[in-house]
């Protein structure tokens, strides 16, 4: 009898041990269910504060373009309105718009002194013009632009072949013109001599033939004397091409020199050649430096800089700051990933090109500069969009784009890249009253004559930080 009870409690006790197992077992299963549920929903926030911070960003962004807009009509305002009639150019190059705004690509330029007639000036900052090309003949053909000069042989234009039929502009006559680069009168420029037997030679990344005349007369009239001192007879604006530019100054060919920021720190490797006194200003907002980014599609999985393992990148060029050496140098140096060798990276994209195919899912990230996601114009995606196989015709469309993809942030952990610098000879800049002078005569020169970019103090320690990525 007692071994029947025994046996019969310990059924029961067994029982209920199954039992509350099972129901342990089930709560287990309701726990694990709530908890994927739970880090779903919480991936699923992460991916909109992502985006919601990648916005704020570009906001951010849009408020510096506003400020500098604003600040514009408010100087645009407060000086003497021009009359209507015909005008002078003033900048090297004055672009032809479209509209009243920069989002679309400008028709061409038109070089310093040329002659335009004003038409309207309600609107302080974009002035509207009548533009014609009767008088003017074709002197220079290029692949996608035409350059004419006036009957007095003067060139006065360069204009995308798009928007030419049958020699005239075909949706003219009428554009505009920001106001600020126009005057009333002839802009006279002293001609530095023409066949100097030591010259100063002043290197440019962005040269032409217009920026090198102004350029010239504008250092040879404000600093003769201070040239002559030093034995110079002449001034000589050349270009500067990238792939000899380091052998170039380390044989000493520029006495004054812009450049990118990578190459002025590798002319420097092996000692100082050269030393910082101006770097580059954006206009548009004002910025005097620019990072690398990654971005990565956002159906693309990609949500850690440990996933970029295996995955297509699509990058600029291995010489470029933004679209690759800042990337590889970051993710070899905090994540231990060598992209040539742990993913699979693909060169010879443009920047804008980079994200219009990581938008696309063409590529799983990308390199590429901070620039594309915020200033970056609609205009400059569109000479891409047949290429990468996309539609893109409003800034709406452009915005969705952005929006597809993320940013990988590595803010934090990386300097940011100051613009392209200006730089002299080490001997000269010992001299700190000619450095000065240079400097003064550049950036008034810029500032005053250039549209897009204008110049700002800049000093060789902005650059020494990416000596270590540059040079690795």
């Amino acid at each position: 009898m007692n071994n029947k009870v025994s046996n019969l409690l310990i059924i029961l006790l067994l029982g209920f041990l199954i039992g509350g197992m099972f129901y342990l077992f089930q709560q287990y299963k309701v726990v694990e269910s709530d908890q994927a549920s739970l880090s779903g929903k919480l991936e699923n926030t992460k991916a909109k504060l992502s985006n919601v911070n990648d916005k704020l960003l570009r906001l951010d962004y849009k408020n510096k373009q506003y400020d500098v807009q604003i600040n514009s009509l408010r100087q645009a305002m407060s000086a003497d309105r021009m009359g209507l009639g015909l005008k002078r150019v003033k900048a090297f190059a004055l672009n032809i718009r479209q509209n009243q705004g920069t989002d679309l690509q400008p028709v061409g330029v038109l070089f310093q002194n040329a002659l335009v007639e004003v038409v309207d000036t309600s609107n302080p900052i974009w002035y509207k013009v009548k533009l014609s090309m009767d008088g003017l003949t074709p002197v220079k053909k290029y692949k996608y632009t035409v350059k004419y000069a006036n009957s007095e042989g003067q060139t006065v234009a360069n204009i995308q072949k798009q928007f030419l039929k049958d020699g005239n502009l075909e949706n003219g006559p009428y554009y505009y013109l920001h106001s600020s680069y126009l005057s009333e009168r002839t802009i006279k420029v002293d001609k530095a001599p023409s066949n100097p037997s030591n010259p100063f030679v002043y290197g440019l990344l962005f040269f032409d033939d217009n920026i090198k005349k102004v350029l010239e007369g504008q250092i040879w009239s404000n600093m003769k004397d201070e040239l002559f001192a030093k034995g110079y007879d002449g001034i000589k604006v050349v270009p500067v091409y990238r792939k000899t530019f380091i052998d170039d100054v380390n044989a000493g060919k520029y006495d004054a020199v812009e450049s990118s920021p990578g190459d002025f720190i590798s002319a420097n490797k092996n000692g100082t050649f050269m030393k910082a006194f101006a770097k580059t200003v954006n206009k548009v907002d004002n910025s005097t430096s620019y990072s690398g980014i990654i971005i990565v599609n956002r159906n693309s999985g990609i949500n850690s800089f440990e996933d970029l393992r295996g995955k297509t990148i699509y990058a600029r060029s291995e010489y470029s700051e933004s679209g690759y050496r800042y990337q590889k140098y970051f993710l070899k140096k905090f994540y231990d990933i060598d992209i040539e060798e742990d993913a699979n990276v693909e060169t010879g994209f443009g920047h804008q090109e980079v994200l219009l195919r990581v938008a696309k899912g063409e590529a799983d990230a990308g390199f590429c500069g901070d620039f594309v996601m915020t200033t970056t114009p609609l205009y400059q995606f569109q000479w891409y969009t047949k290429k990468a196989g996309v539609v893109l015709e409003t800034e709406e469309q452009l915005e969705r784009m952005r929006d597809s993809v993320k940013w990988l942030r590595m803010d934090d952990a990386m300097p940011e890249i100051p613009n392209n610098p200006h730089s002299i000879k080490k001997e000269l800049y010992n001299d700190r009253q000619f450095v000065d002078k240079l400097r003064k005569t550049m950036i008034k020169t810029y500032n005053e004559y250039k549209e897009e970019f204008g110049l700002t103090t800049a000093i060789t320690a902005e650059y020494e930080q990416l000596r270590e990525f540059e040079l690795e």
